[in-house]
C-alpha cells in the first residue's frame, strides 16, 4: 500500500475515542491509551496570564486546561511488535491539530522495523487542547482581532491564531509547555523500559523519530538522558536539528510573524526576563532540561556544552533535512552542527524532491502524475529512517 492509500485509509478509520482500531487486512492496529500529566506545578496560572475562564477565546491559565492534563495517545502496533524489544516514540511539529498527517508515518516505521510506534502529543497540541482552539469561527474572530491590534501582522490565520496569541502574550509558555512534555515523556519511557506500560511488554530500548519542533524536543531528551533511560537510544531527526534562533517560524500553519519575533527575541534576551521571573529562573537554571533548552534556543549560549553532548551522541543521531524547507532550512541545521564540529556534518543527509513541498506539508496530495513522485519520496525518507532505527 502506497503513502496516499495509507493516508486515506487511516484518516477514515482512526478515531481518538476508540480504544482499539484494527487496520483491515493487515497485521496492524491502533490503540488509544490514557495518560495523566502529573508534573504541572510550573505551568502559568490564570492570574499570571491576566485571562479568565470566561474569556471568549478560552486562552485562560495553562494549569486550568484539563484537556492538557488528561488525554489519550495512539500506539501503532501488531503481533509482530510482540517480538521486538524496542519501541519508537514519534514526536510531531509545532501547532499540529490532529494525527492524520502522522499516522501513515507511524505505520511506515512499524512496517519497516517491527517496533511499536507511540505517537505522543506535545503539551497544548493535537488532542491536548480545548475544542475552542480548533473552532474556525472562534479562531477567525481571534485572527481578525490580532490584525486590528497589530500593524504589520502577516502569516495570520485561524489555524495559528490560538498558539500565536498564547506565545506572544506569554513567550515563556514555549519552555513551560516543553518542560511538561519532557516530564511526560520521562514517565512514558520509564513505563516502557520497566514493563509497566498498559499495552507494551517491557522494552530494552526506546528510539525517537522527531519532526520539526519534535526534533528539538528529541535533542533535549537525548542530551539530558534522564535517569540513564536513553543510554542505548537512537534518534532520527526529520526537518529539524537547528537552534531556534536559526529557524524561520513565521508560517500560516505555525505562528504569525509577530508571535514568532516576540518568541525569538524573548529567548535571545532571556537573562533580562529571568530577573523579573524567579519561578522561571529556578526551572531554567536548576534543571538539566532548562540548560540544554537554552543551548538549543540560542546558538551562543553554552556552546561548549552543546558541542560536547552532540559529540558524545554522534553515533546515536541521524538527520534528514530538506533542500526546499524554509522553516528549518538545511543550511541552518548544517550551521548548527558545523559550528560545533565539522565531523558532525556527516550526520546530516539533505534530500530534495521533484515536486512542490513545504516544511509543513512534506508529502502533499498531488495530481495523478505527481502522486507517484510523492509516494517514492515518502518511501525514500522512511526507508532511511526504518533502516537506522532498527535495533
Amino acid at each position: 500500500m502506497n503513502y496516499h492509500q495509507r493516508y486515506d485509509q487511516l484518516k477514515q478509520i482512526y478515531h481518538p475515542e476508540a480504544s482499539w482500531i484494527p487496520v483491515p487486512g493487515e497485521d496492524m492496529a491502533i490503540h488509544n491509551l490514557s495518560f495523566h500529566s502529573a508534573t504541572t506545578h510550573f505551568l502559568p496560572s490564570g492570574e499570571e496570564t491576566g485571562s479568565s475562564v470566561n474569556e471568549p477565546y478560552h486562552l485562560n491559565g495553562d494549569n486550568q486546561i484539563d484537556e492538557n492534563q488528561n488525554f489519550v495517545y495512539p500506539v501503532v502496533t501488531g503481533n509482530q511488535a510482540l517480538k521486538s524489544d524496542t519501541a519508537i516514540v514519534l514526536l510531531h511539529g509545532l501547532n499540529e491539530r490532529d494525527w492524520n498527517k502522522y499516522l501513515p508515518w507511524a505505520a511506515a516505521l512499524y512496517e519497516r522495523t517491527g517496533q511499536p510506534v507511540v505517537l505522543f502529543p506535545i503539551s497544548f497540541h493535537v488532542n491536548r487542547t480545548p475544542p475552542q482552539w480548533k473552532d474556525p469561527r472562534v479562531m477567525n474572530r481571534l485572527a481578525k482581532e490580532r490584525k486590528r491590534r497589530y500593524s504589520g501582522l502577516s502569516h495570520s490565520t485561524y489555524l495559528n491564531a490560538a498558539i500565536s496569541e498564547r506565545l506572544q502574550t506569554l513567550p515563556k509558555r514555549f519552555y513551560t509547555s516543553g518542560l511538561e512534555t519532557y516530564y511526560d515523556l520521562v514517565e512514558l519511557i520509564r513505563q516502557i523500559r520497566c514493563g509497566q506500560h498498559p499495552l507494551l511488554a517491557q522494552k530494552k530500548q526506546v528510539h525517537f523519530f522527531g519532526y520539526s519542533i519534535g526534533a528539538l524536543l528529541t535533542q533535549i531528551m537525548m542530551m539530558c538522558n534522564p535517569g540513564q533511560l536513553l543510554s542505548s537510544s537512537k534518534a532520527l531527526l526529520f526537518c529539524g536539528g537547528a537552534t531556534v534562533d536559526r529557524m524561520q517560524g513565521a508560517s500560516r500553519f505555525i505562528l504569525d510573524n509577530m508571535a514568532f519575533e516576540t518568541l525569538r527575541n524573548y529567548f535571545l534576551r532571556l537573562d533580562e526576563h529571568l530577573n523579573n521571573d524567579p519561578g522561571l529562573k529556578q526551572i531554567i537554571h536548576k534543571l538539566n532540561p532548562g540548560i540544554y533548552f537554552r543551548s538549543m534556543v540560542n546558538a551562543l549560549y553554552a556552546a561548549d556544552l552543546r558541542k560536547q553532548r552532540f559529540t558524545d551522541l554522534a553515533d546515536k543521531l541521524r538527520i534528514i533535512a530538506l533542500k526546499k524547507d524554509q522553516v528549518i532550512p538545511a543550511r541552518a541545521i548544517r550551521q548548527t552542527f558545523g559550528q560545533m564540529n565539522r565531523q558532525l556534518l556527516g550526520l546530516i543527509q539533505t534530500m530534495d524532491f521533484p515536486f512542490d513541498y513545504t516544511h509543513e506539508n512534506v508529502f502533499p496530495p498531488q495530481g495523478p502524475a505527481e502522486k507517484n513522485q510523492v509516494n517514492r519520496a515518502f518511501d525514500r525518507v522512511f526507508d532511511q529512517a526504518g533502516l537506522y532505527l532498527q535495533s
